[in-house]
């Protein structure tokens, strides 16, 4: 079952190798370095949707009680082991200030 038929989405959203996405994001967010596919996927949803919650955009290896907090939650890659193209902590205060803006949720915390 698909989330496009379960919820009647009108878009299919796709990674392709060579997109100006990144080009794009970086250029209309004027960020100093390349965004990461989840941010592209932020983007995409701000302008789709009337209300975006985002949960696991954390770039610190631990949480607010130090507890350790794995990458990915699909894998067991190191933050160590990916390339410092990207601007974690760019991207983050970034998302921080849409939060503050009211423009999306961010959530850090537990959930509840």
């Amino acid at each position: 079952m698909s989330l496009k038929n379960t919820y009647g989405l009108l878009f299919q959203v796709a990674y392709i190798a060579n997109d100006r996405l990144h080009d794009v994001v970086k250029s209309i967010l004027n960020l100093q370095s390349l965004p990461t596919h989840g941010l592209r996927a932020v983007v995409t949803a701000l302008a789709f949707c009337e209300n975006v919650n985002l949960y696991g955009f954390y770039p610190f290896t631990v949480d607010q009680e130090g507890k350790s907090i794995p990458f990915h939650y699909y894998d067991e890659l190191k933050k160590e082991t990916v390339s410092e193209m990207h601007g974690w902590n760019e991207e983050f205060e970034l998302l921080q200030t849409l939060h503050k803006n009211r423009i999306l949720r961010l959530v850090t915390g537990k959930c509840t």
